[in-house]
């Protein structure tokens, strides 16, 4: 595991020494691919959530109304 970390050199990109405005559009390919795939797979996810249906309002009162003047 150690040797793996030591390989990450020529992965990771150094740390800015002055990182500037957080909010600012001017920041690195690292950071902007990072959100991509982030975006990118959220809205698989999205995609692929299962559907719910709600019961209809109308139905559901008749059933009440009806249950009501049984008694």
């Amino acid at each position: 595991m150690h040797s793996a970390v030591n390989q990450t050199v020529g992965i990771v990109p150094l740390a800015n020494a002055n990182p500037g405005n957080p909010f600012a559009l001017s920041v690195s390919m690292v950071m902007w691919l990072t959100a991509a795939i982030l975006w990118v797979t959220a809205l698989y996810f999205l995609i692929r959530m299962p559907k719910v249906e709600l019961a209809r309002t109308d139905e559901a009162t008749s059933n009440l109304r009806s249950d009501a003047t049984v008694t």
